[in-house]
């Protein structure tokens, strides 16, 4: 019986996210086969196929889809974080339904999003309460507070923003890894290993998943160092300087690591934005403005708690779009305060951990909220990589996360002698909080048909780009130009003929011949970019390659006399090839280390089990 209960004790709060997980997906759930009407359209399983096409072509990492801009090849994934839509192909592959495939992609990300905060609050508050919050479930509460917030509903319902939405799930584990490997008293164990090779691994998947939250996921990490360090002064033993100095420089190297092993995304996309159109992302068009000073918040944003529409963010305080912190940002005002007032009545000594706590999170979520409005404004101005974020809003992942893990508070610094009973009071308010959100948010637009027969086909005669302002398209090439030349054949001319060809999109053989006695050049109707190459077979003699003159098509030149044999592909330029050697290295590296911990961990229980053995021995 008493097994019975304590396995039941520690499943039910995950029984319970479960279920508020399926009622967060049910807006989108049905049809299958069908896509909900978002900002970003079919974006999302268009680029599912996409990735599927360039991994059937050859491309492990998709950098380039051969079917985008009519047919004519776009280099998205060199610089769009590609993780979310490697993760979509990968389930399209196994259930074979695009729309299917985006959702179930989407609830994993979820999942695994809740489960971080759940670990975040109960690593924070247990922290706070010294072990009194146990019997509180405080991951618990940050967990159904996490599903409350309105800006992850608005990715995904609204904006069809699921990258971001992606990278927001990230979040909250670097806060998790924080608190446990700066937060730690005592010497460097195998658990501070393991956590420094989690933080690799989220830093390098935030990156992976969204550029600019990415860049935020990075000064997360970073942030968390003062964080932890000042709620380590209050109620810590003294502790080595040494020790904590140590924690902070191997801190600094796991984010190094996770830096090195996506590095081989995002040093080629800094370096080759030259040959872009991203000056577009600062700009506008079609009646909007990306500039980011035209989008900072207003307090009347933050105050429309009720508000839900599927416009757009304008300039000026009346978006038609939802911009706020939602109903759990008031239900969180009013238990800080309470917390706040418990604080002021209590005549007993009051421990300092949970006051500094409370007071660190409260400042984290304004420090939050700030960078989203126009006083903020000269930061934006000077830091250029900001810039490209187009609307400040974007931050408002940061805010919503302390939010949620501000909740408990009031519970651990109450600190009930029943402590069921505040739990279940404090579930019953959430509940109610719960669904007065999903009652007033949880709606879509409508539905977009999506057959299952939508193929990369069908983009021969339809632009995919990234959105809508062709901000990673070649800048060879005329913009928007409409198809006038068949796709990824090679031209023919009076003098070069093609007498056979076997194409890959990314990767062509050809048997050609010129007739006259001088060398020819050879056009590759494909869209030129730096990584295509061109050599003659079997001898391995390269050939020059540049964009082609109005059309930005590949242009080979130096085809000799008489009849050869040309191979053309899509490889890697030196940086790339560099980058993705070093990103090679971090991972091998990371994964001795964890082979190293499970090895430690071999030893160590052998040894426990030794010891064990050895003191049942001399007892009988």
């Amino acid at each position: 019986m008493k097994t019975g209960h304590r396995v039941c004790s520690r499943l039910w709060p995950a029984a319970l996210l479960a279920c508020l997980i399926l009622l967060w997906m049910r807006p989108i759930a049905w049809p299958p086969n069908a896509y909900w009407q978002v900002h970003t359209q079919l974006a999302e399983i268009q680029r599912a196929l996409g990735v599927a096409e360039a991994w059937r072509s050859g491309l492990w990492d998709a950098r380039w889809i051969p079917g985008f801009d009519w047919g004519y090849g776009y280099p998205i994934f060199s610089f769009y974080s590609p993780l979310f839509h490697w993760m979509s192909a990968g389930w399209l592959l196994a259930v074979g339904t695009p729309a299917a495939a985006v959702r179930l992609n989407l609830l994993v990300w979820l999942a695994f999003g809740t489960a971080g905060v759940y670990w975040a609050g109960e690593r924070l508050w247990h922290g706070a309460g010294r072990g009194r919050a146990a019997a509180l479930r405080p991951g618990l509460l940050c967990a159904i507070g996490w599903l409350m917030a309105p800006y992850l509903m608005c990715d995904v319902w609204v904006r069809g923003a699921l990258s971001e939405f992606a990278a927001a799930q990230i979040l909250p584990w670097i806060v998790w890894a924080a608190l446990g490997v700066l937060g730690r008293e005592g010497r460097w164990s195998r658990r501070d290993s393991a956590e420094i090779l989690w933080l690799a691994a989220a830093v390098a998947a935030e990156i992976l998943s969204h550029n600019f939250l990415g860049m935020c996921g990075v000064g997360l990490a970073l942030c968390m160092i003062p964080f932890v360090c000042i709620l380590g002064s209050f109620g810590r033993r003294r502790v080595g300087s040494k020790h904590i100095a140590l924690r902070i420089v191997l801190w600094i190297v796991g984010i190094g690591w996770g830096l090195a092993a996506a590095i081989f995304f995002w040093l080629p996309a800094l370096r080759e934005a030259r040959f872009t159109r991203l000056s577009a992302m600062t700009g506008g068009i079609h009646g909007l403005s990306y500039r980011y000073a035209d989008h900072f918040l207003y307090p009347a944003n933050y105050l429309r708690l009720t508000y839900w529409d599927f416009d757009n963010s304008l300039p000026g305080p009346d978006d038609t779009m939802p911009l706020h912190l939602g109903l759990v940002s008031a239900l969180a005002t009013v238990l800080t305060m309470a917390a706040g007032a418990i604080l002021l009545v209590r005549k007993e000594k009051r421990e300092a951990k949970p006051i500094a706590t409370l007071a660190a999170l409260a400042a984290a979520v304004a420090l939050g909220v700030w960078l989203t409005t126009a006083s903020s404004r000269v930061l934006w101005d000077r830091i250029a990589l900001l810039q490209f974020a187009q609307y400040p809003w974007r931050l408002l992942p940061l805010p919503s996360l302390g939010i949620a893990l501000v909740l408990p508070a009031v519970l651990v610094i109450a600190a009930p002698e029943r402590r069921r009973a505040g739990l279940l009071a404090m579930l019953a308010l959430l509940a109610v909080c719960f669904a007065a959100s999903h009652y007033l948010y949880g709606r879509i637009k409508g539905i977009v048909p999506c057959s299952d027969a939508f193929t990369t086909k069908d983009w021969e005669t339809t632009q995919i780009l990234t959105a809508d302002l062709d901000e990673y398209g070649p800048i060879w090439r005329d913009r928007f130009r409409p198809p006038k030349w068949p796709r990824g054949v090679l031209l023919e001319s009076d003098t070069v003929k093609v007498v056979k060809c076997q194409s890959r999109c990314v990767s062509i053989y050809a048997e050609v011949e010129n007739r006259s006695a001088r060398p020819e050049p050879l056009v590759l109707t494909t869209n030129y970019f730096p990584g295509w190459q061109a050599h003659i077979e079997p001898n391995g003699r390269p050939l020059s390659v540049a964009p082609g003159p109005a059309t930005g098509f590949i242009l080979i030149e130096g085809v000799p006399p008489g009849r050869s044999t040309v191979r053309i592909w899509f490889g890697n330029t030196q940086l790339r090839a560099i980058c993705k050697a070093v990103s090679a290295a971090a991972w091998g590296l990371w994964l001795l280390g964890w082979t190293g911990v499970a090895l430690r961990r071999k030893s160590d229980w052998s040894d426990s089990s030794d010891s064990s053995n050895k003191a049942t021995s001399q007892t009988a």
